[in-house]
């Protein structure tokens, strides 16, 4: 009997197929970036898209980590990506997501609400010209760019400053949203660089408005909860015609990782794998340029780093058998540690997971005993109870001997991700969890005392 492979035929189903590299947490070392790449092009990924954040060295230097690539870095990722015949495809965020940019002191009147960074001003007249600065920025360092995504989503308090309400009851928000991005794209497509755009924000557009939008991006439908494509507004299947209609290419966003827990350590299997067939058979049913598999390494700049990509690497190689394949088979899931055994990535994939599993398993049984003591807390306060009895003390007992076990899971922490991440990310990652179990701990001993 010939051998089951993972990847199966000469012809994939979906003509491009991205894997997302969410760089605002969970950074690889370069060298480690570069080994993933090859990772990606061996489960027939055809694209990635890299989501630069504060890694990239930028000419104003205080959008820097101080641990981003250097010039030299990025040359060489982009010498990677054509070499593995991987297109590389930049993310600049333009609209939502701005906080990197908008924190800092010389951006903050940039801001749409003032003292919130998440949103930049899109009526402001320094605004797009920062974005198309940012733009340059990657394109002297990656001149052979085709495709460019520009973000453009989740902008929440998108109308909310200065004039906006005036100008949406005049023109529309579609308008705004138009008038701002435009420059955008305009200033990709005088490259003949196509851009890409998230579509969340045209789930209320009407037909006039998408065929304006039609003419200057790609829109890409994103959701990653379930039969998304079936429910979310700007990703039902209703909807995915309408753009279609008004003559848009069109993209879908599953997600391999970063939707299970905005503070998670591993993605839920069983959910990944819902999630992609869904917008499969969507593409099945509904012309679509390709797919993109995000995997989000923080919710947003200022929220907690989750799922680390080496974690996430056998969810990431099924997603781009599924992707390729146009279908999942029983035993599947079983081939992709085969697969992985086959490129030399098996031992280390099991180790990291075997670790984050015994992470999450000591702050899930964290979060269980904090709920315990709140809830016997409260019911004390209710019958007005005086002192401690034996469950509170157990409970303190019991999230005092998780934060000891925590502790001592960091040698082993340390060790495993020693250049697989940046030294500031493993820190910040395991760091972030022991603060969350040490504020617990203190509030819970202060209800108490």
């Amino acid at each position: 009997m010939e051998e089951r492979k993972l990847f199966r035929g000469s012809i994939p189903m979906l003509e491009i197929r991205a894997l997302h590299i969410d760089l605002k947490g969970c950074v690889p070392e370069f060298r480690r970036l570069l080994r993933q790449l090859e990772i990606y092009a061996a489960a027939h990924y055809n694209a990635v898209l890299i989501e630069w954040e504060d890694m990239f060295p930028w000419s104003d230097t205080s959008l820097r980590s101080g641990c981003a690539y250097t010039q030299d870095e990025v040359r060489k990722i982009g010498e990677k990506c054509e070499e593995l015949g991987l297109e590389l495809i930049p993310l600049v965020q333009s609209l939502g997501h701005m906080e990197n940019v908008l924190s800092q002191e010389q951006y903050r009147n940039l801001q749409e609400v003032a003292g919130d960074s998440g949103c930049i001003d899109p009526l402001n007249p320094g605004s797009a010209p920062l974005i198309c600065s940012m733009v340059d920025d990657i394109l002297k360092l990656l001149p052979s760019v085709h495709l460019f995504h520009l973000g453009g989503d989740e902008a929440m308090t998108f109308g909310e400053g200065r004039g906006g309400a005036e100008f949406i009851e005049k023109y529309g928000r579609a308008e705004l949203y138009l008038q701002h991005i435009c420059k955008l794209t305009s200033h990709l497509k005088a490259r003949k660089i196509r851009p890409l755009l998230w579509a969340d924000m045209m789930a209320k557009w009407n037909d006039e408005d998408l065929k304006r939008i039609a003419g200057e991006a790609d829109l890409v439908a994103w959701g990653y909860q379930g039969k998304v494509s079936r429910s979310r507004p700007s990703a039902c299947r209703e909807r995915l015609k309408k753009y279609l209609d008004c003559g848009i290419r069109l993209w879908g966003g599953c997600a391999y990782k970063g939707a299970d827990g905005f503070n998670s350590e591993l993605p839920v299997l069983e959910k990944r794998i819902e999630n992609t067939m869904d917008w499969v058979e969507t593409a099945e049913a509904i012309p679509m340029r390709g797919i993109i598999a995000t995997g989000w390494s923080r919710y947003s700049t200022t929220r907690p780093q989750c799922e680390i990509q080496e974690g996430a690497l056998q969810s990431a190689i099924l997603t781009g058998a599924m992707l390729y394949n146009g279908n999942l088979l029983d035993g599947d899931a079983e081939l992709v540690l085969d697969f992985l055994d086959e490129i030399g990535e098996g031992e280390l994939s099991r180790k990291v997971t075997s670790l984050l599993q015994t992470l999450s398993g000591i702050i899930q049984e964290h979060w269980l005993l904090f709920q315990q003591h709140i809830a016997t807390t409260a019911s004390h306060r209710t019958q007005r109870i005086q002192g401690r009895d034996w469950y509170q003390n157990f409970f303190i007992e019991s999230l005092e001997s998780c934060r000891q076990r925590l502790s001592a899971l960091r040698p082993e922490f340390q060790e495993t991700m020693h250049e697989l991440l940046t030294p500031e990310c493993a820190e910040a990652y395991f760091r972030e969890r022991e603060l969350l179990l040490e504020y617990n701990y203190d509030y819970c001993e202060k209800v108490i005392s």
